[in-house]
């Protein structure tokens, strides 16, 4: 069986030879090819952003703007607004509508979050991190994501997760619970997507 240690290594320096920023490109990668949930012609706005390997990916994508967001700072990607802010900031909204003005979009058509806070070790202290930044993340795509809008984030699977989905599920047409090859052995990370926005 392949080592946690190995697997690490191997999406590493796969990431190294292909010019992506990180190896959570992998993640996204996969589930891409799977769900499909970014178009080609997409807004896109990205939380949890930095180093910027999903930029990357998501630039390769589509053709359409995209905001990238991260507490931490994100060298320049070409086409890719960056902006450095924490999403619990009480100006991020007028941030993100001042972007979605200049840039002739009413709404985004996905919501994409890797955020997460550093992570402790405490499973439950992990996930209770996980599930408020989940819950900013949905605040923020009732108010800019566009009707048949998509949002993707990761959380630390836990005694909550269920009732997180179930909470949310009813604005939308569908929703899973999912992982990727890429993840680390033994780590309790998942990806909770909704597809087809009800409402705004």
């Amino acid at each position: 069986m392949t080592s946690g240690k190995s697997r690490k290594d191997t999406y590493y320096r796969r990431a190294k030879r292909e010019n992506y920023r990180s190896r959570a490109v992998y993640k996204l990668l996969e589930i891409q090819e799977r769900f499909r949930i970014i178009q080609k012609t997409d807004t896109v706005l990205e939380i949890g952003s930095s180093p910027g390997g999903w930029s990357q990916i998501i630039r390769e994508i589509t053709t359409g703007s995209i905001l990238s967001i991260d507490r931490e700072r994100q060298s320049e990607i070409e086409s890719v607004t960056f902006l450095k802010r924490d999403i619990f900031n009480e100006k991020i909204e007028k941030d993100i509508e001042r972007f979605l003005s200049e840039s002739g979009s009413e709404c985004f058509n996905v919501v994409l979050s890797d955020a997460m806070d550093r992570t402790s070790g405490i499973q439950s202290k992990d996930h209770a991190v996980s599930i408020a930044i989940g819950e900013r993340v949905m605040e923020l795509s009732y108010q800019f994501l566009c009707i048949g809008g998509r949002v993707l984030l990761k959380q630390f699977q836990g005694s909550e997760t269920q009732d997180f989905k179930k909470r949310h599920s009813g604005r939308f047409e569908n929703s899973r619970i999912t992982t990727t090859s890429a993840r680390r052995k033994g780590s309790r990370e998942i990806y909770i997507l909704f597809s087809g926005y009800l409402t705004g």
